[in-house]
């Protein structure tokens, strides 16, 4: 391997390259089909085609009466319509009692909602109805043929019900991603500082999709990295590494992933600036950070975004609680928050039960083994100090 590679590339540049990875990695993935009601979670390997057309015809969205004139009353009531009833009608002049989910009746043009209706015996009168008024019409949430859902989704929850009423009884969706993991350090494997890392990965991993598989620690040894990590790659479609990174004595991952293919290493974002994204044996390799925060913020920044959804979180906007300063410039910087009070409360600050600031100065070496990152609901990026009072982004967890 040479020395061919990105060196501290800026964070967009190492979310481009992490886009570059996620193709790569699903055009290697097998597909299969799975029952509509089992794929929540699942990511579509092929666009899901409506087999039907919802609603089927014209349904009534209000209790009330379905009227074949506009502004011509009385009109005479000659029946009623209930949702799960076959479609009745009504000819000029007439009216009839529906019920929220009815068919609209063959003829009539709009509903009038009870609360307008004035009855005398079996005659209505009422305001002038634009047409469609508490109609939904046919075809108006999909039609058959119609393509509901794009490759490449993830299926939540609501979809599924979707699914079930487009009559799709099966989607094809990508084979989940299978990750080895696995954590590094004499520290870590002598049991002299409990592994929060790796479970922690674990954890997220399933909570995208992924079959995670932790390898347990493995001793500071070039031969032992190697081999499990060529071994890693044999039998998963993705390894992550945790330590081992950055440039010290004992950093062997650093030194095997340069035997592969390298293509950046080293992101200009704090917590998480080791980050180091290649291939090794033609596996996706990525290498986090051992310090908790920064491996939390390598796992949300780029390994979601390679193995659950390229889009980026949702956010809100809030003020901020406290002053945060960050020191050195040219960084983005990921400050996880906690939402309380209406305000997005930087860890550690007035109010803040989570402890991963010291003063007003950024540390990411204070994260504690408990993985404090973890509590927090949110993060803003950020390359400038910021200000109490100011409005930002929070991207949610």
């Amino acid at each position: 391997m040479t020395g061919d590679f990105e060196r501290m590339v800026p964070l967009q540049r190492a979310l481009e390259l992490i886009g570059l990875m996620r193709d790569r990695l699903y055009r290697a993935l097998g597909t299969e089909a799975v029952d509509t009601t089992m794929s929540a979670g699942r990511h579509l390997a092929a666009d899901a085609i409506a087999r039907a057309t919802s609603p089927p015809c014209d349904i009534c969205t209000m209790d009330g009466y379905a009227i074949a004139s506009l502004d011509s009353y009385p009109l005479r009531i000659v029946r009623a319509a209930y949702a799960g009833e076959a479609q009745a009608s009504i000819k000029p002049g007439e009216a009839a009692y529906v019920t929220t989910g009815a068919k609209l009746p063959a003829g009539a043009q709009a509903v009038m909602k009870a609360e307008d209706a004035r009855i005398e015996g079996h005659l209505l009168y009422g305001p002038r109805i634009e047409p469609g008024t508490f109609v939904l019409r046919q075809g108006a949430d999909f039609k058959e043929g119609e393509v509901l859902i794009p490759a490449g989704t993830v299926i939540t929850p609501s979809m599924v019900g979707v699914l079930q009423a487009a009559a799709i009884p099966s989607v094809r969706v990508y084979r989940p991603v299978s990750v080895a993991v696995i954590t590094t350090g004499d520290e870590i494997a002598s049991g002299d500082i409990r592994d929060t890392n790796g479970p922690m990965i674990c954890a997220l991993l399933r909570s995208w999709g992924c079959i995670p598989g932790l390898t347990g620690a493995v001793r500071d040894d070039p031969d032992l990295v190697r081999e499990t990590i060529k071994a890693a790659a044999a039998s998963h479609d993705l390894v992550i590494t945790v330590g081992g990174v950055s440039a010290g004595a004992k950093d062997y991952v650093r030194k095997v992933a340069e035997e592969g293919e390298i293509l950046f290493r080293g992101v200009r974002m704090k917590p998480g600036m080791p980050f180091t994204a290649g291939y090794y044996a033609g596996k996706p390799l990525l290498s986090l950070p051992g310090k908790p925060a920064g491996s939390y913020a390598g796992m949300e920044m780029f390994v979601r975004r390679l193995v659950h959804e390229a889009r980026d979180s949702p956010t809100v906007s809030m003020p901020l609680s406290s002053d945060v300063s960050f020191g050195a410039t040219g960084f983005d910087y990921v400050v996880f928050v906690e939402l309380k009070d209406g305000c997005a409360r930087p860890m550690g600050y007035n109010g803040s039960s989570l402890g991963l600031f010291k003063g007003t100065e950024y540390m990411t070496s204070l994260i504690s083994a408990a993985s404090k990152s973890l509590l927090s609901q949110g993060y803003i990026l950020a390359r400038n100090d910021l200000h109490a009072g100011e409005c930002v982004d929070v991207n949610l967890l």
